[in-house]
């Protein structure tokens, strides 16, 4: 990340997020200036179909989280030595609730986070806007891409799959265990 621009608040890397993953078509996206995030779940869904729209939202959510560490390790410290020198699973257990807390503040919404058998439940309304997604798929993909990226970055490179919690509304589970 050295010597590439940090965006200095989540309005400007969302747009840069948007412009990475759809290019020069995110200029002609109508989202609001102040929170551009809002309806923009909504918007990919109508111009590229539901499910591809969920799909580029979960791209959109995991380049969003990349232009936004260096801000987040900052401000939550992710980045104190008594965070970065935790093992990983102890690491993600310590960075998701102050990576929410600062989620819940960037997009004012309320966002939970609790442990549950075998990971964490994060729980959120979708600041991104409102889609009926197919059973088994995320209504809130952006969320998706943005929790499997900073699960990636707090357990130094393993990948794992978030997927909606069974029977919990705006809920999203996020495994202690990596897929590999």
């Amino acid at each position: 990340m050295m010597g590439l621009p940090t965006p200095s608040t989540p309005t400007s890397a969302w747009l840069e997020a948007l412009r990475e993953i759809i290019g020069p078509q995110a200029a002609h996206m109508r989202l609001p200036e102040h929170a551009p995030w809002q309806g923009a779940l909504p918007a990919l869904c109508e111009r590229y179909g539901l499910r591809s729209g969920l799909g580029i939202g979960v791209r959109v959510g995991r380049a969003f989280a990349r232009q936004m560490f260096p801000l987040w390790a900052r401000e939550e410290g992710l980045q104190a030595p008594e965070v970065r020198l935790l093992p990983w699973p102890r690491r993600m257990t310590a960075g998701v609730p102050r990576v929410a807390a600062w989620a819940a503040r960037a997009f004012h919404t309320d966002v939970q986070t609790r442990p549950v058998e075998g990971g964490l439940l994060w729980v959120a309304a979708c600041p991104f806007g409102h889609v009926n997604a197919p059973p088994g798929l995320a209504a809130c993909s952006p969320w998706v891409g943005l929790l499997e990226e900073t699960l990636y970055w707090l357990s130094g490179g393993r990948w794992f799959a978030v997927r909606t919690a069974p029977h919990q509304e705006q809920a999203l589970f996020l495994p202690y265990q990596p897929l590999h």
